[in-house]
């Protein structure tokens, strides 16, 4: 008698389309990781260089001997500052379509790179008071400075702080 030894076509075939659809779930698993990944890092990215504008800003701020000029609202292109060297720092934020064309400055010392774009910017000042302080409010938005051309990779972020003067003229 005669054993067959070996795997007969049907057999083979089973297998080898087992084993692809286990090889396009994987990949499709691998590729939606590595997107997501993506996401984060430019999230990241954008939350970094916003957050960093803005605590310059507010120490800045905080710590000045007032507002340069009248203290109306609002102010979009910028405000100066007396600093308590006696010198002055303007905080100027401009939108823009690229990076290029956005910032975020102080004293023309961009406070973002050129990799994110400034969506949008207000700078609001409300005088104080009698013995009330001025309070300045920063709010911009932030974004991923590549043009990218599915909706979900889009990182966009407002940030938003009220600031109290701590010196009152």
């Amino acid at each position: 008698m005669k054993k067959n030894n070996g795997f007969t076509l049907f057999e083979m075939l089973v297998v080898i389309t087992i084993f692809g659809i286990i090889a396009i779930a994987g990949s499709g698993i691998f590729f939606s990781v590595l997107k997501g990944s993506s996401k984060t890092n430019i999230t990241n990215l954008v939350k970094q260089e916003g957050t960093y504008a803005l605590i310059v800003m507010e120490r800045m701020i905080r710590n000045s001997r007032g507002i340069v000029g009248n203290c109306t609202t609002p102010m979009v292109d910028g405000i100066t500052i007396a600093n308590p060297d006696e010198g002055e720092t303007t905080f100027a934020c401009m939108p823009g379509a690229t990076p290029a064309d956005s910032e975020i400055s102080s004293n023309s010392a961009s406070l973002i790179s050129n990799l994110v774009k400034v969506d949008s910017c207000v700078i609001n000042c409300t005088s104080g008071q009698g013995i009330n302080p001025d309070v300045i409010e920063i709010t911009f938005t932030l974004s991923q400075g590549s043009d990218t051309t599915e909706k979900e990779d889009i990182a966009e972020i407002e940030f938003s702080k009220k600031i109290t003067l701590r010196n009152i003229d």
